[in-house]
């Protein structure tokens, strides 16, 4: 494996984030990427500290994402409609209140979770991993009654600056048990 090869590995592995004032801030690692393609970024010996400090800053704020989601699923916080308002796009918001089948309104909160009514194991959800793919999204992996599942999340930037959930979409549920 080349250099070139080895720190595309780490920066897909770095994801930049951070939580501030309730919302979430999040720098994308795209441009990370395409320097390293293109050569601007060399072999290991070439990096300065600021790129060292950049790719440690990336290496806290991914357990500041992890501890977000973390708190998210096993708190079952996307429960709390404060919650939802101080972390979600209007955007959301509005698909979760469409979503909301019942009378006196609200938020469809089911729409983080499986929609299963019950399974093999404990009440509530769990986190177990987080990921982010190709085009920077985060993959929250959890199980919710013991059912494993995994749901995508995009974020955008709000009108105040902060990076706040703009959807959210259940990617797999176990359906075997």
């Amino acid at each position: 494996m080349n250099s070139k090869t080895i720190w595309a590995i780490v920066a897909g592995l770095v994801a930049t984030a951070l939580i501030v004032e309730g919302g979430i801030i999040i720098h994308q690692q795209k441009a990370i990427n395409e320097r390293l393609m293109s050569g601007e970024m060399g072999a290991p010996s070439e990096i300065d500290e600021n790129q060292q400090n950049e790719e440690e800053a990336g290496v806290h704020a991914q357990r500041d994402m992890e501890q977000f989601f973390k708190d998210m699923y096993d708190n079952n916080r996307f429960e709390d409609y404060e919650f939802l308002k101080a972390n979600c796009t209007r955007k959301l918001l509005g698909k979760l209140e469409s979503a909301y089948e019942y009378e006196g309104g609200g938020y469809a909160v089911w729409l983080f979770r499986t929609g299963a009514q019950d399974g093999p194991g404990a009440m509530g959800c769990k986190f177990t991993s987080l990921e982010m793919d190709q085009d920077g999204n985060w993959i929250v992996n959890y199980t919710d009654m013991g059912i494993k599942a995994r749901s995508r999340f995009i974020l955008k930037e709000d009108a105040d600056g902060s990076f706040k959930i703009d959807d959210v979409k259940l990617l797999y549920h176990d359906r075997s048990w």
